[in-house]
């Protein structure tokens, strides 16, 4: 019996998919998408933030080489590490802010963005709304454009410590929104 139902719902499943996969009656997101919807990045207004963190406590250490073993990488100097998790850093950081002070962070992240180059890095807040395959609204942030360009500090200036060894890294914060859509 449990064959039998399991075999019943595999192909309830893909009629499902398929029929959806074919279906020509698609709407397009934008359509559904708030009305302070902004495609393009636009700067956080909040105060700028300096902060100094310590990280590094997980991670294997070689003093000999002055090196930091990371998993499935193999090991990078303490400053190309430094000069890798910074941004990264920062990027928590803004997300812990994001977290703390709206009533519902859902549908918002915080990534680090390279606009231009690699050497350019931003980070950006991000609303994101989900679609289905036709068109139609999943999820959606709950919060207004203008309250998380508020809530995010407009920069971040981030000093990391590992040992006895320091990076800096200043950042820009800027907003933006982005939609997904499932094929």
């Amino acid at each position: 019996m449990q064959t039998r139902r399991t075999c019943i719902i595999g192909i309830t499943g893909c009629i499902a998919i398929f029929s959806g996969c074919l279906s020509g009656s698609e709407s397009s997101p934008e359509e559904s998408l708030p009305g302070d919807w902004h495609d393009e990045p636009v700067q956080a207004s909040g105060d700028p933030l300096t902060i100094e963190k310590g990280i590094g406590e997980d991670v294997g250490y070689d003093s000999q080489n002055d090196e930091v073993q990371i998993d499935g990488v193999g090991s990078l100097s303490v400053e190309q590490w430094l000069t890798k998790e910074c941004p990264q850093t920062a990027a928590k950081t803004v997300n812990e802010i994001i977290d703390k002070n709206l009533d519902d962070p859902s549908n918002v992240s915080v990534a680090v963005a390279m606009p231009n180059s690699p050497d350019e890095k931003r980070l950006e807040a991000q609303r994101e709304a989900y679609f289905d395959g036709e068109g139609n609204i999943l999820s959606e942030p709950n919060i207004e454009f203008s309250t998380l360009r508020d809530t995010v500090p407009k920069e971040i200036n981030l000093t990391v410590r590992f040992r006895d060894h320091q990076h800096t890294c200043n950042l820009k914060v800027y907003v933006r929104d982005i939609w997904f859509q499932e094929s």
